[in-house]
């Protein structure tokens, strides 16, 4: 029996790692969002199709910490995520790997964190090609 993974829920949910930090967009949403701690280890692993357990092994082998903890700090990270729906649980396939290796080793671990912003989601859920008056894009149309 296949473990469980997590994917990203492309093409809604976007995102990119910007320094030690992932910067994610969830463009049905209007939402985005940004990690700290550890949040940005976590979701570099997830673009490599990475069960649960490899993601948990990677945090281990990042940070300072045993595996009970970076299993919990996985689960609960993941479950996060899916709340705001940005990814998604999948059967892992028999081929996903098994273990994804850490940037670095022996670092202090400070727990993931989710932070999240609506401050821009007008202008993230606008479409620019209909949603826009005669000035365009990022003038949104008045409703009539």
């Amino acid at each position: 029996m296949n473990s469980r993974h997590y994917v990203v829920n492309a093409p809604t949910v976007v995102g990119e790692i910007i320094d030690d930090e992932a910067v994610i967009l969830n463009l049905q949403t209007g939402l985005y969002f940004n990690t700290a701690g550890s949040g940005a280890e976590i979701w570099a692993g997830l673009g490599s199709g990475a069960s649960v357990a490899a993601l948990a092994a990677r945090l281990a082998g990042r940070f300072d910490i045993d595996a009970a903890t970076a299993a919990n700090a996985v689960a609960t990270f993941l479950t996060t995520l899916e709340g705001y729906e940005l990814v998604r649980s999948e059967d892992a396939p028999a081929d996903a790997p098994q273990v994804v290796p850490a940037a670095r080793g022996g670092e202090a671990f400070a727990p993931p964190v989710l932070g999240t912003h609506s401050d821009l989601d007008d202008l993230l859920r606008l479409d620019p090609i209909h949603d826009v008056d005669q000035m365009g894009w990022p003038i949104a149309s008045r409703p009539a």
